[in-house]
């Protein structure tokens, strides 16, 4: 049976949680777990698990922004990849917050010299099969480069995209930079 939970400060000490968030987003391209929890409620973050029956598949995070919704952050549980969760998760996702489009990032698949290539390559064609486009902006953090992908069905201001990004520097700033 799919079912999520609303994660908070109080039931986010779960090591399944904990893990899949590490082994999921590089180091250097999200903040340490216990500070990313810190900011769940400075931001407003809707941090989402799934579970099949009892068995964890996966997370969203979200943050619910004035003209956007704010896609933080989504994964699968590794050796669950591949059988159809992910899509069942982003729908449900995109379900729940449809009363505004989404804002995301991908790490990009044109940054060639990155050792996860293949994997980026199919995060972002997956993304793109599921009805969400690229919006031809991208930026850098930490030397790696992200698209950023909407599902709007209208162009995305550039303001909106500034905004977004302003309101996200309380969790960017606590990303720990890459080693030079």
């Amino acid at each position: 049976m799919f079912k999520r939970v609303k994660i908070t400060k109080d039931n986010a000490n779960n090591p399944g949680l904990k893990e899949l968030y590490e082994k999921a987003f590089p180091e250097g391209e999200v903040a340490p777990y216990d500070k990313f929890i810190e900011l769940l409620d400075i931001l407003g973050m809707d941090y989402i698990a799934y579970y099949d029956g009892d068995t964890l598949i996966g997370m969203t995070v979200a943050i619910l922004m004035k003209n956007y919704n704010y896609g933080a952050n989504m994964a699968v549980v590794e050796n669950l990849r591949g059988k159809g969760y992910g899509q069942k998760i982003l729908s449900d996702a995109l379900e729940r917050y449809k009363s505004k489009p989404f804002l995301m990032e991908v790490e990009s698949p044109k940054q060639l010299d990155e050792p996860n290539l293949e994997i980026r390559k199919r995060r972002y064609a997956f993304y793109l099969r599921n009805g969400i486009v690229d919006t031809g902006r991208y930026f850098t953090l930490n030397g790696v480069e992200y698209n950023i992908i909407t599902t709007s069905k209208e162009p995305v201001a550039q303001e909106d995209i500034d905004a977004a990004f302003d309101y996200l520097k309380p969790l960017s700033e606590r990303v720990p930079k890459t080693k030079q």
